[in-house]
C-alpha cells in the first residue's frame, strides 16, 4: 500500500495566474514578474505557490497591469490574424524596435567580450543567442539605463545607476560627438520618416521614465538613428563605461 504519510505538490503547480510563472529545465519555476530577464532566478513548485500569494509579488504584478492592463487570457486560445505586409517604413520602425528591446543585451555581451579578449578568451556566440531565446514574457524596454552591478558598487555614493547610459551620452554630446539637431528640426530634415506613431512611442516611454527634456531629446536621437550610427554609439558608450569599470 502506498504511503500517504505527505502531500506531494503536482508537477504543475496550481497557479493562481500560471501565465506569470515560466518552468525550468529542472521542473522549477521563475516569476515573469518579479524576476529580471537576464537574471533568472528559479524555485521549487512549493516556493513558487508561496511566492504567488507574497505581498510584494501581487504588488508587483497590480504595478504591470496598471502600464499594460489585464492580460486578456480568453484570446490567446483563437488564431491570431494573419498581419499585412509592412511598409518600407513600418519595415524601418520594427527595426528599431527591435534594436532598442535587445540593447541591454548587446551592451552586457559586448562587455563580457572586451573582458574576456583581456583574458585571451573568446566568448561563445551561441551561448548569447541562447540568452536571447529565454523563455518567458520580456519588458519591451527591459531595464532601461542599468549596467554592470559592478559599476555602481565601485563608485559608491549616491550615484543612480539608470542614468549611467544617459550620462555617458551627454557627456559626448558636450564634446561634440552627439547631434545638435532639435526633435523638430530632426524630424524636419528627414522628411517624415520618423513617423508620428514612432515620435509617440518614444514619448510614451519618456514619460514612463519620467526623463527630463535633455533626456527625452537624446532618447529621440538615438531612435532616429539608422542601425549603423546606433551600432557605432553604443559601441562608443561601452568603451566609455568599460573605462569606468578599471577606474
Amino acid at each position: 500500500m502506498r504511503s500517504t504519510a505527505y502531500s506531494r505538490v503536482p508537477r504543475t503547480p496550481r497557479f493562481a495566474k500560471p501565465e506569470h510563472f515560466t518552468r525550468g529545465k529542472y521542473s522549477d519555476w521563475c516569476c515573469n514578474v518579479c524576476t529580471p530577464h537576464l537574471h533568472p532566478k528559479y524555485m521549487s513548485a512549493t516556493d513558487a505557490l508561496h511566492h504567488e500569494n507574497d505581498i510584494l509579488h501581487n504588488q508587483n504584478v497590480a504595478n504591470v497591469e496598471s502600464w499594460l492592463g489585464p492580460p486578456m487570457v480568453n484570446s490567446w486560445d483563437f488564431e491570431m490574424p494573419k498581419q499585412a505586409e509592412m511598409s518600407k517604413d513600418e519595415a524601418r520602425d520594427s527595426e528599431h524596435r527591435y534594436f532598442v528591446d535587445h540593447m541591454e543585451e548587446y551592451i552586457s555581451y559586448w562587455i563580457r567580450g572586451i573582458e574576456a579578449a583581456e583574458r585571451d578568451e573568446v566568448l561563445k556566440l551561441e551561448d548569447y543567442l541562447d540568452s536571447l531565446d529565454h523563455d518567458g514574457p520580456k519588458d519591451p524596454w527591459g531595464n532601461w539605463g542599468i549596467t554592470h552591478q559592478s559599476n555602481t558598487k565601485s563608485r559608491g555614493g549616491d550615484c543612480s545607476p539608470s542614468d549611467d547610459l544617459g550620462s555617458a551620452y551627454a557627456s559626448q554630446r558636450k564634446a561634440g560627438k552627439g547631434p545638435k539637431n532639435t526633435v523638430r528640426n530632426k524630424r524636419q530634415e528627414l522628411g517624415g520618416r520618423f513617423t508620428d506613431e514612432s515620435y509617440a512611442f518614444v514619448e510614451r516611454i519618456a514619460r514612463r521614465e519620467e526623463a527630463n527634456a535633455e533626456k527625452k531629446e537624446q532618447m529621440h536621437d538615438f531612435f532616429e538613428m539608422p542601425t549603423d550610427k546606433k551600432v557605432q554609439r553604443i559601441d562608443e558608450l561601452i568603451q566609455s563605461l568599460h573605462a569606468t569599470l578599471h577606474t
